[in-house]
């Protein structure tokens, strides 16, 4: 499946593998993935969830905190259930978007889409709201798809009133 994810999805998911491995977990979990998406600063994702106030240490604390820490990790890791279907997600979310491969954008919205993961559980509890982090995504992608600086536009529908965006 992932020969159907961009470069920078791909990178994201190395990275939950590699935070997975460091944190001496044995399987590679939505939680893990969400780090790799905080930590890709060009994507859409990376992109939304800096706008949101998402930290990678404090997300990591939190991780540390809920899972714990294991001194020696598995030799081999595995994706999670979870996981798996956020994958699967990100994939159909891509799909009926008219896109052939995975983006960042797809991976956070598979995340979101599962509320009850922990990846989702600790998103929420530094963003406040899974709908707003769900909003800025939509925002972000539209941003993309015209062209424009993703950042800017997160900025200024910030400050617009949550009504006025949603008609726009």
């Amino acid at each position: 499946m992932l020969e159907r994810f961009s470069d920078e999805s791909q990178k994201v998911v190395v990275v939950a593998y590699q935070e997975a491995r460091l944190l001496g977990h044995r399987f590679v979990g939505t939680e893990h993935i969400l780090l790799g998406l905080i930590g890709d600063r060009d994507g859409i994702a990376g992109r939304v969830l800096a706008f949101v106030g998402v930290s990678q240490d404090q997300a990591r604390d939190e991780i540390v905190g809920i899972v714990g820490s294991i001194e020696e990790p598995s030799t081999e890791l595995l994706f999670s259930p979870r996981a798996k279907a956020l994958l699967e997600v990100a994939l159909r979310q891509a799909l009926q978007g008219g896109s052939n491969y995975v983006e960042t954008e797809h991976l956070l919205l598979g995340l979101v889409h599962d509320e009850e993961c922990l990846g989702a559980e600790v998103l929420v509890r530094q963003a406040g709201d899974g709908t707003a982090v769900h909003r800025a995504i939509m925002i972000g992608m539209e941003a993309k798809a015209r062209g424009q600086d993703v950042r800017t536009r997160l900025e200024a529908a910030g400050e617009a009133d949550p009504a006025d965006e949603a008609e726009s």
